[in-house]
This record gives C-alpha cells, structure tokens and sequence, in this order.
C-alpha cells in the first residue's frame, strides 16, 4: 500500500497547527504586543486579509486554522519539506513572516542570505541531517527572538524561549500518524 500524499500532508497540516494554536492559545489584546489583537494566534489585520469581518473574540478555531492555511502553509517552504524541520519552519514563519523566515533558514544552512529559495538553498536542506537542521533553525530563531524583543522590553522571549524550546521534543512522526488515521 502506498503513502497517500494528500491525506499525509493534510495529517501533517492538521498536527503542525493544532501545536501552534495550543502554543498561541485563545483571545489576547495585550497592549504591548507589537501584533495587537488576536486569536488562536491570528491577528486581527491578518484575519481581516483573509476575509474575516467579525470580532476577534468570536474567531473560531476553525477559522483560525483555514487562515493558517491559507496565509502560512499552502505552497510554503515548510509544507515541502518532508521532515520534521518543517514544523520550525512553519513555526517561524507565522512569528516572522516568509521573508525572514527565508533569511533565517539560509543563515542556519549556510548558503547567502538573500532571502530567495533557489537552487543553492534548496540542496543545502536537502543535504542537511535533519537534526542539526533542527539545531541550527532553534538557534537561529532563537538569535531573532533576542533582536525584536527590546520592541517589548523583552515581555515575551522567556515564553517563546520555552514554546520553542517544548517543540523540539514533539515525536511528529508518531503525532502525524495519529492525526492520519483520524481522516
């Protein structure tokens, strides 16, 4: 029997966002958050882009996870990428948006940063052990997370330190299976 792609893809999908919302939990509107309003981790501009016209409060986590998609996995770097790097990725990429998401994914495999994924960047994660690419994207974001957090008198780093910190232990594979039989 071979691997479905569409039902693994969308197990995987469903595991890697379930995590970020259980990382970003429910309402917030703290004042000090650069990001302002949000839900399930999903601000309120980008809800907002992707259609969504009710209060922040009331977004469903079904609605939050269509965003997801929509805004941070269809046709991304992290939906191609078929181990468990990919999570950091995605990950990353909804904290920092893909452009520097890009930037630090190149600076943890070691090609030239400039912010374009091109052949050179693609062999260099293909050639990549998944585990010190893992290493190196913890790192890496974690070097970003230190440069932004003087915008929030470093409010919120020990909290991402540990969100991030807690991924790296998640068995995805065991995780996607689970999520796999359930479609």
């Amino acid at each position: 029997m071979g691997l479905n792609l569409d039902k693994y893809q969308e197990a995987r999908f469903q595991a890697f966002t379930d995590e970020v919302i259980r990382i970003e939990g429910g309402h917030v509107n703290d004042p000090d958050d650069p990001g302002g309003e949000t839900n399930y981790g999903i601000a309120k501009r980008l809800a907002e882009a992707h259609g969504y016209k009710g209060r922040m409060i009331d977004l469903t986590k079904a609605e939050a996870k269509e965003i997801y998609r929509k805004a941070f996995w269809n046709d991304s770097l992290a939906s191609n990428i078929m181990n468990d790097a990919a999570f950091n990725i995605y990950l990353l990429s909804i904290h920092s948006g893909h452009k520097q998401t890009t930037l630090i994914l190149q600076r943890a495999v070691g090609v030239t940063d400039d912010g374009v994924i091109g052949a050179n960047t693609l062999n260099a994660i293909s050639n990549a052990s998944e585990a010190l690419l893992i290493e190196a994207l913890c790192y890496r974001t974690l070097d970003f997370y230190v440069i932004i957090s003087p915008k929030t008198q470093y409010k919120y780093i020990q909290g991402w330190r540990n969100r991030l910190l807690a991924s790296r232990r998640i068995n995805w594979k065991e995780r996607i299976n689970e999520y796999e039989r359930l479609l």
